[in-house]
């Protein structure tokens, strides 16, 4: 053989062996690669089963918000009573807290009761409306005036005393 067939049998045979160990290299790394992988998989699913567990409990111990949407009977119960819309809640929150359907109560004292002083209150409000509404004087005649005096009612504002004295004034005078 000659210089240039051990050439390139050498380089034939350390190509080869490079690539052996290349080879070997990556399917080490590549078993360590796999290894850590399953270690973080399994990680990772322990703390995705925990957080729904986690998640399952929380969800079991808040009660759920029911729709307070009332049926067309309960409206119809209610329109007929002549409950007022913002009564309405209270009612129903009566009739859920005694488990009761809207019609059985609307029969009981405590929500008969409950219209009635609401009611009341309603009307005291109204009567009682202190609006901006300016409160006028009446303008009295002198002879409003003079026989207020004469039983002892005397004005209390310096406009109506002057209005009084005017009024004596002229009565002096006619006469």
């Amino acid at each position: 053989m000659n210089e240039n067939e051990i050439n390139e049998e050498f380089e034939a045979v350390e190509v080869e062996s490079t690539e052996e160990v290349v080879e070997e290299t990556v399917q080490e790394e590549e078993d360590v690669d796999v290894e850590a992988l399953r270690k973080e998989n399994e990680t990772l699913k322990a703390q995705k089963d925990h957080w729904k567990t986690k998640a399952a409990k929380i969800a079991e111990s808040t009660p759920e918000k029911v729709d307070s949407k009332l049926s067309p009977t309960d409206m119809y119960i209610l329109m007929e009573n002549k409950v007022p819309a913002e009564d309405i809640p209270d009612i129903e929150d009566y009739a859920k807290l005694k488990n009761l359907s809207i019609q059985d109560a609307m029969k009981t004292p405590m929500v008969k009761t409950l219209l009635r002083e609401k009611e009341e209150e309603r009307k005291v409000a109204l009567a009682t409306h202190s609006g901006n509404a300016k409160r006028t004087t009446q303008d009295l005649s002198d002879d409003v005036i003079l026989s207020k005096a004469s039983e002892n009612k005397l004005p209390e504002k310096d406009a109506d005393i002057a209005k009084l004295v005017k009024a004596r004034m002229n009565r002096f005078k006619d006469k």
